[in-house]
């Protein structure tokens, strides 16, 4: 299987400074004068402990400069506290995602005893999932509420900032999303006595208002990564997802799963859910008035609301983007990774989807695994799709390789790549920094 399985046991062993990777055709656009900024696993030892899962490599940051058509490259390891741990130690001492952290086999048996009265093992700082900006500044963060500021020129780790001493939370998303006045807003949870989820914003003012709706909404059991987008019209809300049945491909990424699959990949789907905000109705009402969607949203004899999402894509489709200028706004069009665990019958591929008209295009290459497609607007465009996508590939070949492929977001075809010849990690998430 390629994709994912090229990470496998191979944790990233060269380092790039800044080196000019342009190839003899590659067309990049001159007005691409920023830098595209990828974060992901790329360490999968301590010492002689293999990590399971694929979440579980130690995050390394990638960037790629353009100047003037040219396109420079380098690399860095983001100096976390579970990373420089990692160089000292021959076994990790924190827990990851799908690896728990070993006992010190340097303690007694009385100490080994001791420690199961002693604190929870704390949790990783491993940021390996996502970047985002706050206020000009770059961030790395994972899953477990603690991230690193970046230095978006040498990749250099910054000051770490732990959200769990400043709100009550055990774990947050990787993708907090930010306003247009600057407010940012996270999703996390708590365990207590009972789970909860505890939603936070981060607000460059002082001010608070109460939430102006307290309902309840219900849909069948899903399981999903990233939402896409979501947006208010005619007082509902309208939100979009690429959802699975079940979370099984959590357990498809195990590297044990990577190497020899027992079963087919998961299929996931694009799905549209619409939220009323107005409860006038009876039992068994269907509250969504916006005629453009079948997506429904029924009240149930306990108050409740049940959505029934549209399915606006059938096609298993993971790690969405957009044209972040329609963030929170009604949009047409998403870019995502096709087929995220691809198989002889499902090859990779990246797709454009229309959410109006329900049509895709779709780009793909042979034995190739690309990130992410991640969308820069062309300067003074007016069109939504009117830029380009960017995304680094991998490439498993008897010559493993990668490069940077730009295409033309309008149409989805090729303008050209800029070669690198080795084989960087795949990575999960990246933003782009004009």
């Amino acid at each position: 299987m390629i994709g994912l399985y090229i990470s496998h046991g191979q944790s990233l062993n060269f380092f790039y400074a800044y080196c000019n990777i342009l190839g003899p055709s590659c067309n990049i656009p001159e007005w691409l004068t920023g830098s595209l900024i990828r974060v992901g696993p790329g360490k999968f030892t301590v010492g002689p402990q293999k990590f399971k899962h694929w979440f579980d490599g130690m995050a390394v940051l990638h960037k790629f400069s353009f100047k003037q058509g040219a396109v420079f490259y380098q690399n860095k390891f983001l100096q976390s506290d579970s990373y420089l741990e990692s160089l000292n130690k021959t076994y990790h001492a924190k827990t990851e995602f799908g690896t728990a952290a070993m006992a010190d086999p340097c303690k007694s048996l009385f100490q080994k005893f001791m420690a199961w009265f002693a604190p929870a093992v704390p949790s990783s700082d491993n940021s390996n999932v996502n970047l985002f900006e706050a206020a000009g500044d770059f961030w790395a963060t994972g899953e477990t509420a603690r991230t690193y500021q970046i230095d978006s020129e040498s990749l250099d780790t910054g000051e770490k900032v732990d959200f769990t001493k400043r709100v009550k939370l055990h774990t947050a998303t990787a993708h907090p999303h930010t306003d247009s006045d600057g407010t940012i807003f996270n999703l996390g949870t708590l365990f207590l006595y009972k789970s909860m989820y505890e939603f936070f914003k981060v607000s460059p003012k002082r001010d608070w208002q109460k939430p102006r709706y307290e309902y309840k909404y219900t849909a069948d059991p899903l399981f999903l990564f990233h939402h896409i987008n979501a947006y208010e019209e005619d007082d509902h809300i309208v939100f979009d997802v690429a959802a699975y049945d079940n979370p099984s491909i959590i357990k498809q990424i195990y590297f044990s799963n990577l190497a020899s699959p027992s079963e087919p990949p998961p299929e996931s789907s694009v799905r549209r859910f619409v939220l009323p905000q107005h409860m006038e109705g009876k039992v068994s009402d269907d509250l969504n008035k916006l005629s453009y969607t079948s997506a429904t949203a029924v009240i149930k004899i306990d108050g409740s609301v049940h959505c029934t999402p549209e399915i606006l894509c059938h096609e298993s489709l993971d790690l969405p983007r957009i044209n972040y200028d329609y963030n929170a706004r009604k949009y047409r069009y998403a870019y995502f990774v096709g087929n995220f665990l691809p198989s002889e019958s499902s090859p990779f591929n990246l797709t454009k989807l229309d959410v109006e008209e329900k049509s895709f295009k779709s780009w793909s290459e042979k034995d190739c695994f690309a990130s992410e497609p991640v969308f820069v607007p062309r300067p003074g465009g007016e069109a939504e799709d009117d830029g380009v996508i960017l995304s680094a590939v991998v490439r498993q070949t008897e010559n493993p390789s990668s490069f940077l492929l730009v295409l033309n977001a309008a149409d989805f075809t090729e303008i050209g790549r800029a070669e690198i010849d080795r084989q960087i990690p795949a990575t999960l998430h990246g933003l782009y920094v004009n």
